[in-house]
């Protein structure tokens, strides 16, 4: 299973743990003492966070990336005539950092991002979304908590799927999936069709979270794959940051949710569609290469 969908999915069950908390604590004890417990719990995870750092791939027994055991028997055969170090040679087909930058790939795969992100923000929008089709206040907020227990399940399914199918094919799936629940939310009014519908939806929602890693590792490759990602990266920040108030300024302007759906299904096939061209551009240059 891959541990970015552990690491996932630890998260959310980490943020429903809190959010149980901390608001009761705010209550009885004051903001003040609220944001010094929210500290002290920050201190304890980095405290402890930092015995779990790796050096050296040799700490876990791993070796660097490109090296063989071949290759260390090569060189140990030479250690005697030839003073020279490990050459790690990274395969042709993974793109270095400037590659990447340069190729119309990156930035494909940097709009499905932002596309993704900026429709998961719906999440938001679910309970004023099921009140205004009838529901209670009561029947929203318990199909928002049913939503985010699914929600930590699906990060482990995405995690079990990628390693299983391919993180490129599970992309494609999850983002369908997500699309097949906007649709749903369109043609309906009926409470428990929505009701499954929101499950649908919450099995998709961890994407940017766990996918995006994955499928960057996959279509562009792993020799530099932390200094990618630390650009590519900004584009799940930059679609949640632009999602919430777009979806929210479609509700203000129409007074119904019809057109927030209809602009989330048109962006989340655009995030398809974007993620189709990247992976098929790549695969028309490994080809060539």
């Amino acid at each position: 299973m891959s541990s970015a969908a552990i690491w996932a999915a630890s998260i959310g069950l980490s943020t429903a743990i809190t959010s149980a908390i901390v608001p009761s604590f705010i209550q009885n004890y004051g903001w003040e003492k609220g944001f010094l417990l929210l500290g002290g719990m920050y201190a304890v995870a980095l405290f402890l966070g930092a015995f779990l750092l790796i050096e050296k791939p040799a700490d876990v027994g791993m070796l660097p990336y490109g090296v063989t055991e071949d290759s260390l028997a090569a060189v140990a055969e030479q250690a005697t005539n030839d003073s020279s170090t490990v050459v790690t040679n990274h395969k042709n087909t993974d793109m270095t950092y400037a590659q990447a930058l340069r190729s119309p790939v990156f930035y494909l795969l940097a709009l499905s991002f932002v596309c993704f992100a900026m429709i998961s923000t719906f999440t938001q929008q679910i309970p004023i979304f099921f009140t205004t089709k009838g529901a209670t206040d009561v029947q929203a907020g318990m199909v928002l908590s049913i939503a985010a227990i699914v929600m930590i399940a699906s990060k482990i399914i995405m995690g079990i799927a990628s390693d299983k199918l391919g993180a490129t094919k599970a992309f494609y799936i999850f983002t369908t999936i997500y699309i097949l629940a906007f649709c749903i939310f369109a043609a309906t009014d009926n409470i428990t069709i929505l009701t499954g519908a929101a499950m649908i939806y919450a099995v998709s929602t961890g994407v940017p979270a766990v996918m995006n890693q994955l499928v960057t590792f996959e279509v562009l490759g792993k020799k530099e794959f932390t200094a990618i990602w630390g650009i590519l990266s900004t584009a799940s920040s930059l679609g949640l940051a632009l999602g919430g108030p777009l979806l929210g300024y479609f509700y203000d302007a129409t007074g119904s949710y019809n057109m927030t759906i209809i602009v989330s299904i048109v962006f989340m096939v655009v995030c398809l569609a974007s993620f189709f061209f990247a992976v098929t551009l790549r695969q028309g240059e490994l080809r060539k290469a």
